[in-house]
């Protein structure tokens, strides 16, 4: 692919702080016009918050959750039009509040210009794209965000993952605009030194050039042996044994590219995470819209792709990190070379989450 010239693509970004973490979504879009309209945050109409019977939620299709994002069609018998998503805001058992404003309507957000800059792929994005998804990360102002269905950790595919995992399959799980993406935002958030976990690795870690020492732990040999950005690897099934064999403390940052959503109990592995993190260690996760169904955990496709960054950030927040960020990034070109180009024009979307082990008090 070539570089276009930076005077074609322009990153508009959304910024916002909830009380959880700081949240930022940048669109590339082809340069705008000096003549194009300023583009608006959406404004709150209290009107468009609405209350419902709970019978009226067809809860056979997905269970009705605090916090949660639902399309509108999971409402029986509601005259229409109506917009095509809301917000569960409250539950008093026989009735729910459905908020069908704009996540951001009530977010104090701001909106800029993070380039124009060169980027390896052909901007595609408009101006608008910037507020697609926007919000569906953060929680409610109030409360944490319901995401505790009873079968949540369960797999369609239930059988030993060392048999799943036991081929070296050598593929890339993201397209290559996505894959760059994600190299470029590990170059600029991971420390400058100190050894690094990939967590869940395979024959690819998407690590920047000037990263150190990395170990891998993940489940096929063949596969992290082929990985040329590995210094040594482990083969450890999480699934089987959420406890990490590491001493506390070990690593300066750990990475997990496109794999969490297989984790059967990702509570007890981010808590791991968290021990063997140096103090004001990091830990960031980065994931896209696409992975394998059948070994993905239910709630995974359940949720919005927005709302699984939710759920990986709250996750980080309940184990304790601290000074969280999320990111999305999306409107670059699709790799030329990825297998979904003729139907797919757009890059895979990039997501990510990450925070920090706490520094020891002073």
């Amino acid at each position: 692919m070539n570089v276009m010239d930076n005077s074609t693509a322009t990153a508009l970004a959304v910024c916002y702080r909830s009380w959880m973490a700081l949240h930022e979504h940048v669109s590339w879009i082809a340069a705008p016009s000096v003549h194009s309209p300023s583009l608006r945050l959406p404004r709150y109409r209290p009107e468009l918050v609405r209350l419902f019977a709970t019978a009226l939620f067809n809860d056979s299709l997905v269970p009705l959750k605090l916090g949660r994002f639902y399309p509108a069609q999971v409402l029986k018998r509601v005259r229409r039009p109506i917009p095509p998503l809301f917000r569960v805001r409250h539950i008093d058992g026989e009735h729910f509040q459905a908020d069908f404003n704009h996540p951001v309507a009530l977010q104090e957000a701001s909106l800029c210009c993070v380039g124009p800059s060169p980027v390896p792929a052909k901007a595609l994005g408009r101006r608008e794209n910037v507020l697609k998804w926007l919000g569906m990360e953060a929680p409610l102002p109030d409360r944490i965000t319901d995401f505790a269905d009873t079968d949540r950790f369960e797999r369609s595919d239930a059988t030993d993952d060392a048999q799943f995992y036991a081929q070296a399959r050598r593929v890339h799980h993201l397209d290559g605009t996505c894959c760059k993406r994600i190299e470029a935002l590990y170059d600029k958030v991971l420390p400058c030194n100190g050894v690094i976990l990939d967590l869940m690795s395979g024959w690819r870690s998407h690590l920047p050039a000037r990263a150190g020492k990395a170990v891998g732990l993940g489940m096929n040999a063949q596969e992290m042996a082929d990985n040329p950005l590995l210094s040594e690897y482990l083969v450890h099934d999480l699934n089987r044994c959420a406890d990490l064999p590491f001493a506390t403390g070990s690593f300066a940052a750990t990475v997990n590219t496109a794999s969490v959503e297989y984790l059967v109990r990702p509570h007890a592995v981010l808590r791991e995470v968290r021990r063997i993190l140096r103090p004001g260690g990091m830990a960031i996760f980065a994931f896209s819209n696409r992975y394998f169904p059948s070994k993905a955990i239910k709630l995974w496709s359940r949720l919005h792709p927005i709302e699984r960054l939710g759920w990986v950030v709250q996750g980080l927040h309940q184990a304790g990190f601290v000074q969280l960020h999320t990111y999305v990034e999306h409107g670059l070109a699709r790799a030329p070379d990825d297998r979904y180009t003729p139907q797919l024009m757009s890059m895979d979307p990039l997501l990510a989450t990450w925070g920090y082990a706490p520094s020891l008090p002073s």
